[in-house]
């Protein structure tokens, strides 16, 4: 009777971290920090910074928003002028110590989704001749562009071609999705989980969703700004409390993709406090995700020290990190 009971003790022991499924930590060398950069936000400090002793080697890569764009023909246009001014100094210092340089895009019109053939084309050439690494989606239309379901479908779809095309040149692809969940009423879905894990882009990366509303609400009521109906989503990383943010990054790490397809963004925030910074990098670290997708450079120095401590794994403080990571702020 005795050894039954003690079986019984046993298993009733193990169901607690069988139910947490705790993640296992990525690989430290196939981990990556990423930045946004624009030419029209001080990206002469972002090339400093990129060159900075206290940052040097930190980044891996930039996402610039520097004058490329779709046409409404689905074709991918640049600003040459702007571009060779205020962006590839910048493309050449990280081309210098083999970091990626990607440019942005905006919404994706509808000719590219019906013909993918002519934005692979068009895309190609023009990261080759640039020599860039690849390309980020920054889609911001209304639904974001998750609208309905089968928008949702198609636009992934087209992410899909768009980037097997890309990965045919040795070019990458991530997109920034926001609000993910809405046309499934904010709730996690089965349905979107194989939509998102199943796709062949590089990268998918959290951020948020703002919703706007209606074009004859905003005519009804011309005394209200635009700004005043602005509401957020409760699934991404850019805003809100630490709460938030850590059911964020469960969804999408755990449940939405696997972790290593989730590139979680962050932004430069005056509001975080030293706890908040604490949870939000332990619960990264032990999340899986091999990416931080940082808005925008240049990055305040309040996440230098533990954006180094993601990338090293804290390999460089007392015990490989064992009871020093999180409470010696000095080392990583």
């Amino acid at each position: 009777m005795w050894k039954i009971f003690l079986i019984i003790c046993s298993i009733l022991c193990l169901l607690p971290s069988l139910s947490l499924g705790f993640s296992t930590p990525s690989p430290i060398n196939r981990r990556k920090i990423m930045a946004w950069a624009a030419w029209d936000y001080n990206i002469s400090l972002a090339l400093d910074q990129f060159n900075n002793v206290s940052w040097k080697g930190l980044f891996d890569g930039y996402m610039v928003f520097c004058g490329s764009s779709f046409l409404a023909d689905g074709t991918i246009t640049l600003n040459e002028t702007m571009y060779e001014q205020y962006c590839n100094p910048l493309r050449l210092a990280v081309e210098a110590k083999n970091a990626e340089f990607h440019m942005c895009l905006g919404t994706v019109p509808p000719a590219a989704i019906a013909n993918p053939s002519v934005t692979i084309e068009s895309a190609v050439q023009m990261a080759l001749k640039h020599n860039w690494s690849g390309y980020n989606i920054d889609d911001e239309s209304h639904g974001a562009p998750f609208g309905t379901i089968e928008e949702a479908k198609v636009w992934i779809q087209f992410i899909n071609t768009f980037a097997d095309g890309l990965h045919k040149h040795g070019l990458q692809l991530t997109a920034d999705v926001q609000s993910v969940t809405k046309p499934w009423k904010f709730q996690p879905a089965a349905e979107l989980t194989k939509l998102l894990s199943t796709s062949t882009i590089d990268r998918w990366i959290n951020m948020v969703r703002k919703f706007y509303p209606p074009k004859n609400l905003i005519k009804r009521t011309p005394s209200l700004t635009h700004h005043s109906f602005i509401r957020y989503a409760p699934q991404d990383t850019y805003y809100f409390s630490t709460g938030r943010f850590l059911d964020a990054l469960d969804y999408y790490s755990q449940f939405a993709m696997p972790s290593e397809k989730c590139g979680v963004g962050m932004k430069n925030r005056g509001d975080i406090t030293y706890d908040g910074y604490q949870a939000r990098f332990h619960a990264i670290e032990t999340s899986g995700v091999l990416e931080l997708d940082m808005f925008i450079a240049p990055i305040s120095d309040a996440f230098l020290p533990y954006l180094w401590k993601f990338k090293t794994g804290c390999k460089g403080c007392t015990n490989n990190g064992v009871l020093s990571c999180w409470s010696d702020m000095k080392c990583h």
